[in-house]
């Protein structure tokens, strides 16, 4: 694609996305899978409600899927360490909660 000229970035990002064929292709998540409950903010917050109960099965989601991306994460940096990298990846990530935060967590 080359170095944008100064002043000439929006055209850049435009033929980007209009030539990157993910870009194209993607076009959302299927209707059936695009779920939406009904309910109020207060409704999101009371675990006792269908929308409480999917608002807390996305959370518990988005806390696995950052797990797993957190291993992958340290296993690439023992990678690198072996291959001679002196510095972590993980520099000033934040810490992973325990495992006793994370149960009394679920628990409320």
């Amino acid at each position: 694609m080359g170095v944008p000229r100064r002043g000439h970035r929006g055209a850049t990002l435009a033929k980007f996305y209009t030539t990157n064929r993910f870009l194209q292709e993607f076009v959302g998540i299927p209707p059936e899978e695009d779920a939406e409950v009904p309910g109020t903010y207060f409704d999101a917050l009371n675990p006792q409600t269908k929308l409480g109960k999917a608002v807390r099965a996305a959370v518990d989601e988005l806390n696995h899927l950052n797990a797993l991306e957190m291993e992958t994460l340290q296993q690439a940096d023992a990678l690198l360490k072996k291959l001679g990298l002196k510095t972590s990846i993980l520099q000033g990530a934040p810490a992973q909660p325990a495992a006793e935060e994370e149960e009394e967590q679920q628990q409320e």
